[in-house]
């Protein structure tokens, strides 16, 4: 098998000079999903327990904390919705705890254009605001893109929380909470297309100077990939950080 250049824990199998691999094999320490043809995947797993002692789960039900239902639609065509429900509730439920109050239901994850300032006064309950934002953040890099842009503004202050990052991590908490689907939803794509976008803002950390980009990726129409995150350097100008 061969090892993807892009990511270590990806091995393919090409047959016969093919652009499409006929097997893909996902590792994850001792956690392994195989995709395929269901002969391939037959074969593969033969092969295995003739080396290792193994369990077979079947279809992909659930995997690193992601739950994965196969719908069938009236075309016949199968698409699969990856959830993270109990990870939800469990972060709602931290924040509701933690705090003493019940969460808003809002319809975005922050304020657009609003920047967190460092606290300069007292430090709240930072035991706490480090559990929460610490399991917002695995979310928000397994299903919750929406969530990225938010999560990464409370990351910033996880020494030094105040009220106005308690405020700002209660409405990430709301959106949470109105969301109805705390996932995404795999179809069959019409075609292979890769798209990628980027964007980036100017100086939205005023104590550093330093820009935040984001980019997203997509194959066949689905969303594959997706980043947020502070530039390493500094840029004059809006073109300069694009």
């Amino acid at each position: 098998m061969i090892q993807s250049k892009v990511d270590p824990c990806i091995f393919y199998l090409k047959q016969d000079g093919s652009k499409v691999p006929k097997l893909i094999v996902d590792i994850t320490v001792d956690d392994c999903a195989v995709a395929g043809h269901q002969s391939n995947v037959d074969w593969f797993m033969d092969e295995l327990k003739k080396r290792f002692k193994i369990t077979t789960g079947g279809r992909l039900k659930k995997h690193l904390g992601i739950d994965y239902k196969w719908i069938k639609d009236d075309e016949g065509m199968t698409s699969i919705v990856a959830t993270m429900e109990k990870r939800v509730k469990d972060i709602i439920k931290s924040y509701e705890d933690a705090s003493g109050l019940i969460a808003k239901e809002v319809d975005s994850p922050c304020i657009p254009g609003k920047v967190l300032q460092k606290n300069e006064g007292e430090i709240i309950e930072m035991d706490s605001f480090r559990s929460i934002v610490g399991k917002a953040m695995f979310f928000s890099t397994k299903l919750g893109y929406r969530t990225s842009s938010g999560t990464i503004q409370l990351a910033a202050h996880l020494s030094r929380p105040g009220q106005e990052h308690w405020d700002a991590l209660g409405r990430l908490i709301g959106y949470l909470k109105q969301t109805k689907l705390p996932g995404m939803i795999y179809k069959t794509p019409e075609s292979l297309r890769v798209i990628s976008c980027k964007d980036t803002d100017f100086v939205n950390c005023t104590e550093t100077r330093r820009s935040v980009g984001s980019d997203v990726q997509t194959v066949g129409c689905t969303l594959v990939g997706w980043e947020v995150g502070q530039q390493d350097g500094v840029g004059t100008s809006t073109t300069d950080d694009e």
